[in-house]
């Protein structure tokens, strides 16, 4: 499907995991697969392309050749999707206000109806 999903990589066996894999899980303290998805899904979608995911892989490789310790390189994921979650949010918000407008609209409209009617 060209997508990763977290169930994906739940079902793999330990003999499935290539060592790549289970170096970074040791390397940055990952104590499963389903935490080495989050930290690769920064936008929480639930799924990362193929290319998300053997990036995500190999900046989080790379990272520790550039001495960034890998608690930073966690942070700033974490950040990223805190960042995404918090922008969700803020639309939900935004839609919200724009509903209830709309329905104060109405209501001021039928109080208009209501009083010229009786009139």
């Amino acid at each position: 499907s060209g997508t990763v999903t977290v169930s994906e990589l739940v079902r793999l066996r330990d003999d499935e995991i290539p060592e790549l894999f289970k170096k970074t899980l040791n390397d940055f303290k990952l104590e499963s697969m389903v935490e080495l998805f989050e930290v690769l899904d920064g936008d929480t979608s639930g799924h990362i392309t193929e290319d998300e995911f053997v990036d995500g892989l190999l900046n989080l490789n790379l990272s520790e050749f550039a001495s960034v310790p890998p608690e930073i390189v966690l942070i700033l994921k974490l950040s990223r999707s805190l960042t995404r979650k918090a922008s969700d949010q803020f639309d939900l918000v935004v839609e919200c206000r724009t509903i209830l407008r709309r329905m104060s609209e109405i209501l001021q409209d039928c109080e208009g109806a209501t009083k010229s009617s009786a009139a």
